[in-house]
Order: structure tokens, then sequence, then C-alpha cells
């Protein structure tokens, strides 16, 4: 019992002394020269941490474009309105949008802006997907699919039920999937030609949710003519 207490009682102090730290985090601090920027920053803050926890939970296969659009917008509004943020000073009367990205040698706000905008966002190719209509001074932005992804989604799903509706007529004993490649080939070929069609033409791109998807979809009708050949 004392050896158990000797263990945890460092544990017990680690505890009392991070919640002592996060309150005094959340009080006024009279030495902190920035502390009136401080709330503006943590809500930039809270924005950024949804926006990368929606993009990991969303990367295997990508789908930020497509999943993370809301987490996105809400995440470029904050960052717009620390830019705009002159009307609130730090207690040397120094505005806190230039606290935030001027008065340091390292700006962490810009760092993590520019990884969330350009490594991830960006390298996705989101905008060959989505298209963004910006209204950060209303604070209003909409957004809409391109008319591709509307189109890949449909023949996608058509292709999905198809597979899923055929596949209830395999049997399961010999696992024959010829029943599926006889009457899901058509729904496949005009899938897969339209996404072809859109990735040879020049100057037409797709963002990485719909190219991983192909991928997958890629797989999925190997892995079926695999069986099938196997069943034979």
């Amino acid at each position: 019992h004392a050896m158990l207490q000797e263990l945890l009682w460092p544990l017990v102090l680690f505890c009392i002394r991070s919640n002592a730290f996060e309150n005094e985090r959340i009080e006024d601090d009279p030495w902190d020269l920035d502390g009136p920027c401080q709330p503006y920053i943590q809500r930039f803050g809270d924005t950024v941490a949804v926006m990368v926890r929606c993009a990991s939970s969303f990367s295997s296969p990508p789908k930020v474009c497509t999943t993370c659009v809301n987490e996105y917008i809400a995440f470029k509004q904050a960052e717009y309105d620390l830019h705009r943020l002159t009307n609130v000073t730090s207690l040397d009367s120094t505005p806190c949008a230039r606290v935030i990205f001027s008065n340091y040698i390292v700006s962490y706000i810009s760092e993590i802006s520019d990884v969330v905008s350009r490594r991830i966002w960006d390298q996705s190719r989101c905008s060959s997907c989505v298209n963004i209509n910006w209204e950060f001074e209303k604070n209003s932005t909409m957004y809409a699919y391109t008319k591709n992804v509307y189109n890949f989604e449909k023949k996608l799903f058509d292709w999905r039920h198809c597979v899923m509706n055929y596949s209830l007529e395999v049997d399961e004993f010999y696992k024959n999937y010829s029943v599926v490649c006889e009457n899901c080939l058509t729904s496949f070929n005009s899938l897969f030609h339209f996404y072809w069609d859109v990735y040879v033409t020049p100057g037409i791109d797709f963002c990485l949710d719909v190219e991983t998807t192909c991928c997958h979809i890629n797989c999925t009708h190997l892995a079926i003519l695999r069986g099938q050949l196997r069943a034979e």
C-alpha cells in the first residue's frame, strides 16, 4: 500500500499542477502584454483542431475535399478574422493582428495556416472538386461541388448498387462471381471511362477524393475477377 502511494503521488502532483496551470491561463495575467489577444487565438486554435481532426479521420483514403469543407471554411474564416483584428489591442496598445502575425520571429499561426491551406487542402486539389464562394466580411461563405463530382458520384453509386444487387445471387458455396461481372461490366466501364476521359484531358483535374476512389474501384474489380478465376 505504501509503495502504491509512493508511485501515485507524483502523478497526483502533476495533475494538481496541470490544473493550476490551466486556471492560470484562463484568468487575466497582468504580466501578459498580449493577454487581450489570447481568446481570439484560442478560437482560431479550436477551428484548426477540428479541421485537422477531420482531415486525419478521412485520410485513408483521402476524402478531405468532400467531407471537411465546412471545417475548412470555418478555419479560413477564423484566420481572416485574426488578420482583421485591429480594433483589439494588447496592453501596450499594439493591434492584435500585428501581435499575432508580426511581433515574433516565428508566427505559429502563419505556419499552421500554411500547413492546412497548402499542404492539406491545395495538395489534395480540392479546388477541382469544390467551388467556394468566399464571403468573409459577412461570414456567410457558401460552396458547391463541381458538375464532374456529381456525375462521378452517380456513376459510382450505379456501379455499387449493381454489384450489391447481383452479389445476392452469388452461390455462397462456389463463390462464383460471374453473374456480377456479366451484369455490372457496363456500369463499371461507364464509371471508369468517365474518370479516364477527365484524367487524360489537358487542363482538367480531379481532387484526391475522386482519384483514390477510382483506385479502390479498380482493386475491387480485380478482386471480383480473381474470385471468379479461382472459382473456375
